[in-house]
């Protein structure tokens, strides 16, 4: 159902929309050593009498090894066979359980190919099938499994073209902190359940466990599922890349249907939003809009501009705003000022607060926003889409406001939409309604 609202001039004289602003970008690196840290505290990895070897071509063996730990199978009791004539005795019951497991393949008939070098695709595959994606369902490909990880937030340490150990414990602590296909709880969190890690020592460095969430935990879980948008008037404007206006959005289910400002919106019939990893799709059709909460659910295109499918995107839980509480600890992710990737903290202030304008009551909180915020999301120290951020009281300090996000609860997304377009012309027809009637 789309719905239609008109928003009274007053909103405009309290509170500042967020709106358009040029591009720019932003680059983040991580610490090679401490991924390697972290996986030796949980007993993942033991290292050698040279150390973590850190720029060394990890092999098939040590992946083999990585995963069945990760996967909770390395003192499983059960009775498996090992398919595979090259594999040592010692490491048989890791090859019999990783394929039975479904988690690994060989590289020939009854070859395993234990002493090779592992690619970075050859991981990422055993990575997601971990988590619970199936290769053999057709949920990802073995040729773009990195890719696949990458929109999950499994990233690597560089981009050179080699595959390193450090590359492979930097991929595998991104794997630790995310979600299983399905599920709201990360991989370290079933592995702290069900003892195969020491929940005290992920704790204690940083990997919370069944808890809040710190700054880092939350941008790391959550980054990914928000996204900038480029919005033209044209079809030439977006041949030019001549934007009229860039706002923020975020996915709230992993076959492309996002949140975004309603005001954003306006005036365009073109919009492009760009991922984290430099990917750009087009919004294909408007789900549902109103323009008194300035609330838009939207889908994109499962293709890229550069023509590569994408079967899934990373998503957000939300919540219904009956779960907010005042003061509690929020965090802003958007791209102000175009600056994408950008997160803010702050409380809660009053989560019902009433703004001329405004259709239903906005969360007032601290976390700062600016221009190009529009459309971005507050989550919850939990990592939980609370609400939207669309503006903020202009003759304040860290008066911002955020749209709950009840109204998705109501809505049938798997309803046919309309273009941006067509939204934009119901608009201005039920406005110059609106003007006959009151003439």
């Amino acid at each position: 159902m789309k719905i239609y609202k008109k928003l009274t001039a007053g909103v405009c004289a309290a509170v500042m929309l967020l709106c358009a602003v040029p591009n720019a970008g932003a680059a983040y690196t991580r610490d090679e050593s401490r991924d390697a840290d972290v996986l030796y505290t949980l007993e993942l990895i033991q290292g050698s009498d040279k150390g973590y070897e850190l720029y060394r071509a990890p092999t098939r063996a040590e992946a083999l090894v990585l995963t069945v730990r990760l996967a909770g199978g390395e003192d499983e009791k059960g009775e498996y066979h090992n398919p595979f004539t090259d594999v040592p005795e010692w490491a048989e019951k890791y090859a019999a359980y990783a394929y039975a497991a479904g988690l690994v393949n060989g590289t020939d008939a009854g070859i395993y190919g234990f002493d090779q070098p592992v690619s970075e695709d050859d991981y990422a595959t055993m990575l997601l099938r971990v988590l619970g994606y199936s290769d053999a369902l057709g949920e990802f490909t073995w040729e773009q499994s990195a890719l696949f990880a990458a929109r999950l937030g499994i990233k690597r340490s560089d981009d050179d073209g080699s595959f390193t150990r450090a590359d492979m414990f930097s991929m595998t602590c991104d794997t630790l902190t995310t979600r299983l296909k399905g599920k709201t709880t990360t991989l370290i969190e079933r592995l702290a359940a069900d003892g195969d890690v020491d929940g005290a020592k992920a704790n204690a460095i940083g990997m919370s466990i069944g808890g809040e969430l710190d700054g880092a935990e939350i941008y790391e879980r959550c980054i990914d599922a928000v996204f900038s948008i480029s919005f033209y008037e044209n079809e030439t404007g977006l041949q030019l890349n001549e934007p009229i206006a860039n706002a923020s959005g975020f996915f709230i289910s992993q076959d492309g249907v996002a949140v975004s400002n309603y005001h954003a919106f306006a005036n365009s019939s073109v919009a492009v939003i760009t991922l984290n990893n430099g990917e750009k799709y087009r919004v294909t059709e408007i789900l549902s809009y109103d323009k008194l909460t300035d609330l838009v659910v939207f889908r994109v295109s499962s293709t890229s501009l550069d023509m590569k499918l994408n079967s899934f995107f990373p998503c957000l839980e939300y919540v219904h705003s009956d779960n907010v509480r005042n003061g509690e600890t929020v965090y802003a992710i958007g791209s102000p000022l175009t600056l994408s990737g950008t997160i803010t903290s702050g409380i809660v202030s009053y989560k019902n607060r009433e703004v001329q304008g405004f259709g239903n009551p906005m969360i007032q909180n601290t976390a700062a926003i600016s221009q190009g915020n529009s459309g971005g999301v507050l989550v919850n120290a939990y990592g939980q889409a609370i609400g939207s951020t669309c503006a903020y009281f202009i003759n304040g300090h860290s008066l911002n406001l955020a749209i709950p996000l009840n109204i998705l609860f109501e809505l049938d997304l798997s309803a046919p939409g309309c273009t941006i377009a067509e939204m934009n012309e119901q608009v201005a027809a039920q406005e110059a309604e609106e003007t006959d009637e009151n003439v």
